[in-house]
């Protein structure tokens, strides 16, 4: 197996997820995920995710993996990756019981990764943080040893 940073989605609205792998997360990284891009790179395959069974979630998951970084992706079929951060804040995860994800408008969720994307990291992560939509029962919130990996995939 190709060995891949656990991925998580971050942030969610009605048409969008915000998804990036995490450097040692606390959770294991997706097996059918994992699958699919061993599949690709272990017998050549051409990178088209359209050739896989995946659900909306592992969709999001594999192009956090594939492009590394802070992923917008868009969920509203088609699901598709529109645009990639690289940030320097630590996260923090924290196990949770009572699981409910944030839902968030579309234009708030705009609007914090335009924060992000102008350079007002903190301010924009800020109106992300809380409940993870994957994996659940975990919530997360800037400031911690957890990075965001550059890359999804271990080279």
């Amino acid at each position: 197996m190709t060995e891949l940073h656990p991925a998580g989605i971050l942030a969610k609205s009605d048409c969008f997820y915000i998804a990036a792998p995490i450097i040692d997360a606390p959770w294991e990284v997706n097996k059918n995920v994992e699958m699919t891009i061993s599949d690709i790179i272990n017998n050549l395959k051409i990178w088209d995710i359209n050739n896989y069974n995946l659900n909306k979630i592992e969709k999001a998951l594999w192009f956090a993996t594939v492009y590394g970084g802070l992923v917008l992706i868009y969920t509203c079929d088609p699901v598709v990756p529109i645009s990639r951060l690289h940030i320097d804040s630590g996260l923090s995860f924290v196990k949770e019981e009572n699981h409910k994800p944030k839902e968030m408008k579309d234009l708030d969720l705009i609007k914090a990764w335009a924060f992000i994307f102008n350079g007002n990291e903190i301010e924009g992560l800020n109106m992300l943080s809380g409940s993870l939509i994957y994996p659940e029962n975990f919530s997360w919130s800037v400031g911690g040893k957890y990075k965001i990996a550059v890359r999804g995939i271990k080279y």
